[in-house]
């Protein structure tokens, strides 16, 4: 039954990966490019929020140290 899942997952990734090449194509007549790349982040921030929500078991367990690493990791924007 897993396989199943796996291919359809792949089918989506793969649809979304091609359609944000047209959309951004479209979406920078109208949109500044901070604004948009602003909108993607807040977008993908909902929907792994959404996702961690319903399926607690996705959901990152870090220590103490790899979360310190982390924050340094992204205050970096390594």
């Amino acid at each position: 039954m897993r396989g199943k899942w796996i291919h359809a997952a792949l089918a989506a990734v793969a649809l979304m990966w091609g359609g944000v090449f047209v959309a951004v194509a479209k979406l920078l007549r109208d949109v500044d490019s901070v604004q948009l790349v602003t909108i993607r982040f807040a977008l993908t921030s909902v929907a792994f929020l959404l996702l961690f929500a319903v399926i607690p078991e996705l959901r990152p367990r870090l220590t103490r140290k790899e979360l310190g690493v982390l924050f340094v990791a992204g205050a970096l924007a390594v």
